[in-house]
């Protein structure tokens, strides 16, 4: 792709006229002649060193740049959509294997495919354009609408309702038993049966092995746009608004609703049964124990010192009960 061409489908000037046929994209520091690269801020000497056939930057960034610059208000996001241009969607065939065991009543809709070994349980409907992938389970009364992706190794349980364009990567596990126990006379735990379900909305993203548990009596809601990155877990009955995304390793407790456009970062701790405000961001490693009801950014995690130093700061933070008192009296 010619780099004018580029700067027409995403509506950005170049600095300077060019003629570059952009084959690939890279980063700064390792892109060649016929690639793409983008910088974002504090990066000028990264730039002047890049042997890049264009970038796209901002126009502060264009006087140090040795090669055109497509201009770019938001190099991130315009490096987004160019790659989608650089790098098309493959175009598959649909087919549905010989192998996938498909109950008799199953709705299936058009250019649909179904790998190898899939198992697809009674009353199922299946829009037009999705693509399930090899060895996953998909139960009864489940609907996935249309052109969503799913990956092999998925497990969906019943009932689960799935919106339009949503991608779920392997391993993922849809509306399982929830987590919900109480305690009889004898201290055994007697589980809480789950009686409800679990709806994505349009264009949910679920990363590899992350489980989102079917709710008690209230559905489990992931709100449009929501990204959930590898290895989360959402309790039963969590709602969580529209465009959140989700770093890995998160583990959010049952009934938690979380606000629209939220930021949570990696292995974050969520107690359950607290509400999380819109537009809040919390730092990965945190630990969240009561509600948050106000935008803005949360931290509650300790960043690594040395061994030492984390020592005495344990030996000082152990007296400070004592230390406290003595100042009272």
């Amino acid at each position: 792709m010619l780099a004018t061409e580029l700067a027409t489908q995403l509506s950005l000037p170049l600095s300077e006229e060019c003629s570059v046929d952009i084959q690939s994209a890279a980063s700064l520091s390792d892109a060649e002649l016929h690639q793409l690269a983008y910088a974002g801020r504090g990066l000028e000497d990264e730039i002047k060193k890049t042997t890049a056939g264009v970038i796209i930057a901002s126009a502060d960034h264009v006087s140090c740049a040795p090669c055109p610059v497509l201009i770019s208000k938001n190099p991130r996001l315009d490096f987004a959509r160019a790659l989608n241009l650089i790098y098309p969607k493959e175009n598959t065939f649909p087919e549905v294997h010989q192998t996938a065991c498909i109950s008799e009543d199953v709705q299936i809709g058009h250019d649909v495919s179904i790998g190898p070994f899939t198992v697809i349980e009674s009353g199922v409907r299946v829009g037009d354009g999705v693509n399930i992938g090899a060895h996953c389970r998909i139960g009864r009364k489940t609907t996935i609408k249309k052109n969503t992706f799913i990956s092999s190794h998925v497990n969906i349980y019943h009932g689960v309702s799935i919106g339009e364009n949503c991608y779920i990567e392997s391993g993922v596990v849809i509306g399982s038993e929830g987590f919900g126990f109480v305690q009889n006379e004898a201290s055994a735990w007697i589980p809480i049966k789950q009686i409800r379900s679990v709806i994505l909305r349009d264009h949910v993203y679920l990363g590899s092995n992350t489980t989102v548990d079917r709710g008690a009596l209230v559905d489990t809601i992931l709100g449009e746009g929501v990204k959930i990155d590898n290895l989360s877990q959402i309790g039963h009955g969590v709602q969580i608004g529209d465009h959140t995304i989700i770093s890995g390793c998160v583990a959010i407790g049952g009934s938690t609703h979380i606000g629209q456009q939220c930021m949570i970062g990696g292995a974050v701790k969520m107690r359950d049964n607290i509400q999380i405000a819109d537009r809040v961001v919390i730092a990965g490693g945190s630990a969240v124990g009561k509600s948050i009801l106000h935008a803005g950014y949360y931290c509650s995690s300790i960043h690594a010192i040395s061994m030492k130093d984390w020592m005495k700061s344990v030996f000082y933070f152990k007296r400070l009960p004592k230390y406290l008192k003595a100042r009272e009296t």
